[in-house]
């Protein structure tokens, strides 16, 4: 693998990150030393194993991350004293390290947990583990500082915990054109997990090496991991990435390609003439990679499938035929004896698109331990415990996109169920464009829980094309948790405006800023909207300023009955605002403390 900086900014070659978490003296041997929490975990043992990683895999680049905290830090127990006037409830309430208290400021409201103090910027405890093998001196190795501002908690190697202040990684990331991180390191349950979910979250494809990972508590340690391995994060073993990325079939052969020079890839002509058919017919493969030709980049993302095609390879009629069978779309390309299937990504995304003139288009490989086969019928006999026209739960059962064809196919078209549940799944927009087009002219759904996926802002477009058409008989959305921003609200704005059915939309723990809101309170404000509960509790980014555009939306829209706003960032003045609005509607409710106010 190259490690230098790609002069390709188009490339899609597998470039790999390392990041190590948090390998300091503080959480091994100093104030906040692993073996001293509940899970008594030892965080000197990672060291041997990054360090054998280091030794034996290239990877593009290594990052290292330091909690680099100011000794005022917010987090700090020591502290607490400095800061009980921002304490929610009884002030003078005694509180012991570890405990989690909510602050009402300076800046935000949040919960925090109250550590002893450690890693504070300066210090002896602050430096790596005096064993990591840390070469300094080569071009491809960060240091990353985090935490550093003195009233905001900072887990993530990406961000703040409030995602206001980002730190230089993920620039880094960018510029080195990176396609896959590693993350390892200290602690498991906190910052390794918060930066492999944002890793995630940036369209990283994620692995987690557990092996090379301690954390503080059993209990936490298990959450997290199962939150990271439903968002689709890979955990894997050290063992599992020892052998060198550059002796890989797939790593040779993209790089071989890519050099655009035919007398390179002769050979590969002949040996993929008698070797990869054989891959293809294995009942043991479930990741195929294949190159396309000239395909627009809606088809990938309709289809939730990478085709990979290389020219001048020979075709085989039983290829045609199984692309023939998955290929429901119309496309210009012409299956004949001038391109070759080499293989077909399942459970991938879509990173770039190439200009379709140059002469390789190749895309990342992105491998999957899923048992496709196994998972559809675990999920067909799970459906056919239900009842035409029921009630289905389908939470925590890991269902990706491709399960969104049998969802549309057996619960939506043929049982016709009145409420389905796919909340903490691992459903993109790919896979809400599937259920989307279901919901058209569909009379039977009135409830749908997509909470807890990753739907994010495109998945929001295609539900809103659909519900602006007044189509189907959906009455509540719950899109909780789904990384939506304000172009996501942009969308639901416009449908809003047409929309005449639904009446409850749920939109909890999002990224919703001030602008979003008032793109949401306009258009229930303008129009003649039917909604009648909205929730947007735990959305950090609203502050006082979206008060006068919920003000002026609840005085001229009178179906709204019921608006929970609590764990935003409003002022107690702006909380007072909001609940005088029950004196002026006596239908209206509006909940800014807890659930029930």
């Amino acid at each position: 693998m190259n490690n230098q900086i790609s002069t390709d900014k188009n490339s899609l070659r597998v470039v790999n990150a390392f990041i190590i978490v948090d390998v300091q003296d503080c959480f091994i041997t100093g104030n906040l030393a692993l073996s001293n929490s509940s899970a008594r975990q030892n965080g000197a043992e990672v060291v041997p194993i990054i360090n054998h990683l280091l030794q034996t895999v290239s990877f593009d680049i290594i990052a290292f991350t330091h909690d680099w905290h100011p000794s005022n830090h917010i987090s700090f127990f020591e502290n607490l004293d400095e800061r009980r006037k921002y304490l929610k409830g009884d002030q003078n309430k005694t509180y012991e390290p570890m405990d989690t208290v909510t602050y009402t400021g300076p800046k935000f409201e949040m919960e925090q947990v109250l550590w002893p103090k450690h890693c504070v910027q300066e210090t002896a405890e602050v430096e790596l583990h005096k064993d990591l093998m840390v070469n300094s001196s080569k071009n491809n190795i960060f240091h990353i500082k985090k935490g550093n501002d003195s009233d905001i908690d900072s887990y993530s190697a990406f961000w703040d915990n409030f995602k206001r202040q980002e730190t230089e990684l993920h620039n880094i990331l960018k510029q080195w054109n990176v396609t896959h991180v590693y993350v390892a390191g200290l602690a498991t349950d906190y910052c390794v997990a918060a930066t492999a979910l944002d890793a995630m979250d940036l369209n990283y494809t994620t692995y987690l090496i557990q092996d090379a990972c301690r954390g503080v508590a059993n209990e936490s340690i298990s959450n997290k991991t199962n939150e990271m391995r439903q968002r689709g994060i890979q955990i894997i073993q050290s063992r599992q990435i020892w052998k060198p990325f550059s002796k890989y079939l797939l790593t040779n052969l993209n790089t071989t390609f890519q050099l655009k020079n035919k007398h390179k890839y002769q050979s590969w002509i002949i040996y993929s003439k008698h070797r990869f058919p054989r891959f293809l017919c294995s009942p043991f493969l479930h990741n195929f990679i294949v190159r396309d030709i000239n395909l627009h980049l809606q088809t990938y993302e309709n289809e939730r499938k990478i085709f990979f095609w290389w020219k001048e390879f020979s075709s085989y009629t039983f290829l045609t035929y199984v692309l023939q069978s998955t290929w429901p779309f119309e496309t210009r390309l012409s299956f004949n004896s001038q391109y070759y299937l080499l293989t077909h990504i399942e459970q991938s995304k879509t990173i770039n698109f190439l200009n379709p003139n140059d002469y390789i288009h190749p895309v990342r490989f992105v491998s999957s331990s899923i048992d496709h086969h196994n998972q559809n019928t675990q999920l067909q006999q799970l459906i056919e415990q239900y009842q035409d026209h029921s009630h289905v739960d389908l939470s925590e059962h890991q269902l990706t996109d491709e399960d969104m064809k049998i969802i549309s196919k057996e619960i939506l078209i043929r049982k016709q169920c009145k409420q389905l549940v796919l909340k903490s799944n691992r459903i993109t927009s790919v896979g809400v464009s599937i259920l989307a087009q279901t919901l058209h002219n569909n009379n039977s759904l009135n409830y749908l829980d997509l909470s807890s996926n990753q739907v994010s802002d495109d998945g929001v477009h295609f539900l809103s094309k659909i519900l602006s058409m007044n189509s189907n008989t959906l009455k509540k959305l719950d899109l909780g948790k789904n990384r939506i921003t304000d172009d996501g609200m942009k969308h639901l704005a416009q449908m809003i405006k047409t929309n005449k059915i639904l009446t409850q939309l749920d939109l909890c723990s999002n990224e919703i800023t001030d602008e979003g809101i008032r793109l949401l309170a306009n258009a229930i404000e303008n129009s003649n909207s039917t909604i009648e509960l909205l929730w947007l509790t735990s959305n950090t980014l609203i502050t006082d300023k979206s008060i006068e555009s919920i003000i002026g939306m609840v005085k001229k829209n009178q179906s709204l009955k019921r608006l929970w706003m609590f764990k935003c960032n409003l002022s107690e003045i702006g909380k007072k605002k909001l609940k005088e609005l029950e004196q002026l509607n006596k239908n209206f409710r509006v909940y800014v403390n807890n659930w029930k106010d």
